[in-house]
C-alpha cells in the first residue's frame, strides 16, 4: 500500500494569518469606538501646546497651579518675572537667591517668611502690615530699603526654653542715641571731664554717634541727660568750635550721660508720613 504524507505548515500559515486578522479588526474597532470627532471646525477649539522640558520659552495665558511647589535651577539666567511693579526672583550664579520688588511704594499686608540666603530687596519704601520673619532671622538679614513702616519691633529672647519679648522704643523724628559714663577729675577748683569728639576711638559708640548726626549750628540739636553716681551738682557746656562736650561737677565721681541729636539724613523723613497705604495704629485726637 502506498503511504500519504501531511504537512502541517500550510495549516500553521492560515492559522496565523488568521488570528493576526482578527486581532486587527477588534483593535480597529475599539479605537473607532474611542474616537471622538471635534466639536469645532478647525482650527477652533484646538487645545493649547503642553508645556515641555524644551529649552525655548513658554507661554501659558490661563492660572499655572503648582501643587508641589516650584523649584528654578541656579543659573545666570534664571528668573521669575511679572511686569515693571511686580515680583521678581532673581537667582544669581553664586548660589544667593534675592527678592525684589519693583514698586517703590510697597504695601504687604500679609506676611514674608524666609527666603534662601536671607535676602530682600526693596525699592523705596515698605509698609508691612503682616509679619517678617522666619526661623533664624532677626528682623529680616540682608533687608535693604530705605524706609520700614511697622508698628511694634520685638526683639525675642529664648531663656531656658522660655521665650520673653522686648519691645524697641519710639521716638518722635528721626535721632540717634548714645549713652556711657564719665569720671570727673578735679584740678585747680574745677572738676570736669572732657568728651572730644575729635579725638574719640574711631569705631567706638562715640565716634559713631558723631559721625551719624547733624547736631546743627552751634550744636543747638544735641541733648545730654546727665545722672551723677551719688550726690554731686552737675552740669554741661559745649564747645562747638573745639568740637567739645565738657561735663562739670562739684566734685569727682562717676556721671552717666545720655546724648541724643537728629539722624545726618532727619530732614527727609517727616512726621508726617507720605505713604497714603501705609495702616498704622489708630489712635483717638486728645
Amino acid at each position: 500500500m502506498k503511504k500519504i504524507f501531511f504537512s502541517a505548515k500550510p495549516i500553521v500559515s492560515i492559522l496565523a494569518i488568521f488570528i493576526l486578522s482578527f486581532a486587527g479588526a477588534v483593535g480597529l474597532r475599539i479605537a473607532i469606538a474611542a474616537w471622538t470627532g471635534p466639536s469645532a471646525a478647525p482650527p477652533g477649539s484646538n487645545v493649547g501646546a503642553p508645556l515641555n522640558v524644551g529649552a525655548t520659552i513658554q507661554t501659558k495665558s490661563g492660572e499655572l497651579i503648582l501643587s508641589g511647589g516650584l523649584t528654578i535651577l541656579n543659573s545666570a539666567d534664571a528668573r521669575l518675572k511679572t511686569d515693571a511693579n511686580g515680583l521678581i526672583v532673581d537667582i544669581s550664579d553664586n548660589g544667593t537667591t534675592n527678592l525684589y520688588v519693583a514698586d517703590t511704594q510697597v504695601s504687604v499686608r500679609g506676611s514674608i517668611y524666609d527666603i534662601a540666603d536671607d535676602t530682600v530687596n526693596v525699592g523705596e519704601n515698605l509698609s508691612i502690615t503682616g509679619t517678617i520673619g522666619g526661623t533664624g532671622w532677626g528682623i529680616v538679614p540682608g533687608l535693604t530699603t530705605s524706609k520700614l513702616t511697622i508698628n511694634i519691633i520685638d526683639p525675642l529672647y529664648d531663656i531656658a526654653g522660655t521665650k520673653y519679648s522686648t519691645y524697641v522704643a519710639s521716638m518722635t523724628g528721626l535721632k540717634e542715641e548714645t549713652t556711657g559714663n564719665v569720671n570727673l577729675k578735679c584740678e585747680d577748683n574745677k572738676c570736669v571731664s572732657v568728651i572730644d569728639f575729635d579725638k574719640v576711638e574711631k569705631g567706638s559708640d562715640l565716634w559713631l554717634f558723631y559721625q551719624v548726626t547733624d547736631f546743627g549750628k552751634n550744636w543747638d540739636n544735641l541733648v545730654a541727660l546727665l545722672t551723677p553716681e551719688g550726690k554731686n551738682n552737675i552740669w554741661y557746656e559745649v564747645n562747638s568750635g573745639e568740637h567739645q562736650l565738657l561735663i562739670y561737677g562739684e566734685k569727682e565721681g562717676r556721671v552717666s550721660y545720655r546724648l541724643t541729636a537728629p539722624r545726618l539724613d532727619h530732614e527727609k523723613w517727616l512726621n508726617l508720613n507720605q505713604d497714603s497705604n501705609a495702616e498704622g495704629m489708630k489712635v483717638n485726637l486728645k
